[in-house]
């Protein structure tokens, strides 16, 4: 299951977007500054960083411009209520913007954009292999106090 870190100061929409992320398919964490965001980005295991632009310690702008500068950022997602143009041209020039919403923004917008990216992760985490024709899985009945092998779901006759 793919991971989000939600990083928003403000506790009601932190556990909105939190609640949205965990319902359309994520594991999620939440934070409430720039600073803890950062920690848990450090510590590695987020595909998907939705982050508010005006938090304390650390800013979402200044947590955006220091993931730029690493080759393992997640995919982020801005979310904030005051967005400017500068503002706005500056997130899209970083690789890993893939949206920014300007709060408030249309809840089931949001979750369709989750629900995609989750899509898109679980496409990328390599799935295991499909067994060939003729390699079907085999299960191990015991008939008669004997074990017998045979395709799983397969009847067997005693």
């Amino acid at each position: 299951m793919p991971t989000a870190l939600i990083a928003d100061n403000d506790p009601g929409v932190r556990a909105l977007l939190t609640e949205l992320a965990r319902r359309s398919g994520f594991e999620v964490n939440a934070v409430a500054d720039g600073e803890a965001a950062r920690a848990e980005l450090r510590a590695g295991g987020v595909d998907l960083l939705v982050c508010d632009l005006d938090m304390p310690q650390l800013s979402g702008q200044q947590l955006i411009d220091w993931l730029a500068v690493r080759g393992d950022a997640p995919a982020v997602v801005v979310v904030s209520g005051y967005i400017d143009g500068a503002i706005q041209q500056a997130l899209a020039r970083v690789d890993c913007v893939r949206t920014i919403l300007r709060k408030p923004f249309d809840i089931m917008a949001f979750v369709v954009l989750l629900r995609a990216m989750v899509a898109e992760f679980r496409v990328a985490v390599p799935q295991p292999a499909t067994p060939a024709v003729g390699d079907s899985p085999v299960a191990v009945v015991a008939v008669d106090g004997r074990e017998q092998g045979g395709e799983l779901g397969a009847s067997t006759s005693a």
